[in-house]
């Protein structure tokens, strides 16, 4: 089991004098501005960070951006190139997904309906992050959540390791359920994700403050400010 962490009490994670740092990571963390252009830009930085390093994800994710390989278009037109930079220092499927992932956006239409979704209160969050996890290849639920969170969404929950270790400490979950290094599925995250809004609600806050709360009291991110574990987006345009 879990050995016992302070910061897994609520009354320590939760408290008033961490939301500074709670406050800091959501401006971080948030598309600035929130256009389709960026919302494409986090997609792709999330795809590179899949089971990675930071600092390796952030070079990859640089070398494209000085190439001009972080549009759909660019992407497409210069596939051997995405290739070559990415398939370099990541031997995965990354630069499939990539490729993928631009041919997706470039065909759908789901990037204009969640702008007008924002432009009408964020009400249809379940159904577009649904979309966005299901179809766009290299996407997951937890990276469509993330996605949907720095894009302004209060009740999208990124279920990363912090929170699935706060939940079997609390025993809400059972550890032989999940396996902390690997992604969960669509059916194992929904349910995961039901639980911490719940708690988040019992605990007067919203879904995202309840994860960003158990990730600076629990995490490096206090200290170094994204440098090691966190993904923070790489722009503020």
């Amino acid at each position: 089991m879990v050995g016992y962490i302070a910061g897994f009490d609520e009354k320590v994670f939760l408290n008033p004098r961490e939301k500074r740092y709670v406050d800091e990571l959501a401006r971080q963390e948030r598309i600035n501005p929130l256009t389709d252009e960026n919302i494409f830009k986090s997609g792709l930085y999330i795809i590179l960070a899949i089971k990675e390093q930071y600092k390796k994800q952030f070079s990859i994710y640089n070398k494209l951006r000085k190439q001009g390989l972080d549009t759909p278009q660019m992407i497409l037109d210069n596939t051997s190139e995405v290739r070559n930079i990415v398939s370099s220092s990541m031997k995965t499927k990354k630069p499939a997904y990539i490729i993928g992932f631009a041919e997706w956006w470039m065909d759908s239409d789901w990037k204009n309906r969640l702008m007008e979704d924002v432009k009408d209160g964020r009400k249809n969050w379940y159904a577009l992050r649904g979309e966005l996890a299901d179809n766009a290849p290299g996407m997951s639920y937890k990276s469509a959540s993330f996605i949907m969170e720095a894009s302004g969404y209060e009740y999208p929950v990124v279920i990363d390791t912090w929170v699935l270790k706060y939940l079997i400490y609390k025993d809400l979950i059972d550890e032989s359920c999940v396996t902390l290094n690997h992604g969960l599925s669509k059916g194992q995250y929904l349910p995961i994700e039901r639980i911490m809004t719940a708690l988040a609600i019992f605990n007067n806050v919203m879904p995202t403050t309840f994860r960003r709360s158990l990730w600076v009291k629990n995490s490096t991110w206090k200290k170094t400010k994204g440098s090691l574990d966190q993904i923070v987006l790489p722009f503020d345009c």
